[in-house]
């Protein structure tokens, strides 16, 4: 084992993971998409959430970034629902003021 790790210790790639560069937070960051494609019932939309996987509110727009889905109540979806179905036709436009982008 020690031979293994001094074999690893010596490659270049292992120079890379232990820098102080912080390359995979970047590399993590381009997975983490700030705008997503999500839809509720019929209606397909597009939300903002936090470009980060840290904290409460990344763990919600990670959650909206993997299911594709508002983490909103049931009972605030159908009401926006109704109200974009009483102006066929335009866009309804919805900002989120809670204190964290996604959650409704």
């Amino acid at each position: 084992l020690r031979r293994v790790e001094a074999i690893l210790r010596g490659e270049r790639s292992w120079r890379l993971l232990r820098s102080p560069w912080p390359i995979f937070r970047q590399v993590d960051l381009l997975g983490a998409a700030p705008v997503v494609s999500v839809s509720a019932g019929e209606a397909a939309f597009q939300m903002h959430v936090f470009p980060h996987r840290v904290r409460s509110d990344g763990l919600i727009s990670n959650r909206i970034r993997g299911t594709s889905s508002a983490y909103c109540l049931q009972l605030f979806q159908d009401e926006l629902l109704r109200l974009a179905a009483e102006q066929p036709g335009r866009a309804l436009q919805v900002i989120d003021a809670g204190p964290h982008i996604g959650d409704c």
